[in-house]
Parts: structure tokens; C-alpha cells; sequence
């Protein structure tokens, strides 16, 4: 009968190595969006701001 291989520290190790590298890089994915989310929203904001300030005028035009 064949003896069963065990793990060694170091395959734990370098296994460990890899799930810490994963999240790191999921951290920082997740960082990215919610910047890439904080800019749409400033954009978003702007925009609509824009936009009020136009059928404001356009109101004032069309009433005036």
C-alpha cells in the first residue's frame, strides 16, 4: 500500500501566498471601482446641475 503524501509547510505556505496575493488584487479591483463610482457621481452631479441651470433659462426665455 502506497504511503499518502502530506503537504509540506512550505506547499501551505506558498498556497497561503496565492490566496493573499488573490485579495490583494480583489482589494484592489473593489478600490478602483469605487473610484471609478465617486467620479461618476461628481460627473453626475455636474451635469445635472447643467442641465437645471439650461430649463431654467430656457423657462425664463420661453415665460419671458
Amino acid at each position: 500500500m502506497e504511503a499518502e503524501e502530506k503537504p509540506d509547510l512550505a506547499q501551505f505556505e506558498r498556497a497561503l501566498a496565492r490566496l493573499e496575493g488573490a485579495v490583494a488584487r480583489l482589494e484592489a479591483a473593489a478600490a478602483a471601482r469605487d473610484a471609478d463610482y465617486a467620479a461618476l457621481r461628481k460627473v453626475t452631479r455636474e451635469v445635472s446641475g447643467r442641465l437645471d441651470s439650461a430649463i431654467e433659462r430656457l423657462t425664463l426665455a420661453v415665460e419671458g
